[in-house]
């Protein structure tokens, strides 16, 4: 007697299906991951929204850090018709240790390259202290250091300045950590320049 071939499936058919089923539902999951997760904002682009969140922005010049990785801000700046240069060696040394040794300056200098992958700065070309700089450390822990190298430049900056007419303007500069990035404002109203840093920076 012929008997019926059975209609239930084997259970090597179960488990392809189940493995397919499975290899699909994790790819699903990954796109919608990538969709929905923003990009880590490179340093220009934190730089240029603490920018245009300011009024009165004094005429300066704006710099990557030699060595600055992905610099989606590029977009940005050619938008805005903002030139940005990559800054010298010798432009960083001088900025953040100015009253240090030459041995010292390099050795701060190479302390920034170590511990960040992202850097940009805009340093007044008018009379005017107005400075704007984002650093992004490799990790949380080396935020603190990065600031060091800030607060030391907002310090000679108020020096620089006092007794002047622009005394107030350093005096309300500020030195800010949020999350791996460090800022450093000297704006008319660093406030609304800090709040745009931190809307750039948290929505990623």
């Amino acid at each position: 007697m012929l008997q019926r071939p059975s209609s239930r499936p084997s259970k090597n058919n179960i488990l392809t299906f189940l493995s397919q089923l499975l290899s699909v539902c994790l790819f699903l999951v990954s796109s919608l991951i990538s969709c929905s997760a923003s990009p880590v904002p490179d340093a220009l682009q934190v730089l240029l929204s603490m920018i245009q969140a300011t009024p009165n922005v004094a005429a300066g010049d704006v710099y990557l850090f030699p060595g600055s990785g992905e610099n989606h801000g590029m977009a940005l700046a050619e938008a805005l018709e903002i030139r940005v240069r990559i800054a010298s060696e010798e432009l960083l040394r001088a900025a953040f240790s100015p009253e240090y040794s030459v041995s010292e300056q390099t050795e701060n200098h190479h302390i920034l390259q170590d511990i960040s992958d992202s850097g940009a700065c805009r340093f007044s070309t008018a009379a005017s202290p107005q400075e704007y700089v984002v650093i992004r450390c490799i990790s949380r822990a080396d935020t603190h250091e990065a600031a060091r190298l800030l607060l030391h430049r907002l310090n000679a900056l108020q020096k620089q300045y006092r007794g002047t007419d622009h005394q107030a303007l350093t005096e309300r500069g500020q030195v800010i950590i949020i999350g791996k990035y460090v800022c450093l404002v000297v704006s008319p109203d660093p406030d609304a320049a800090i709040e745009a840093a931190r809307r750039v920076i948290t929505k990623s």
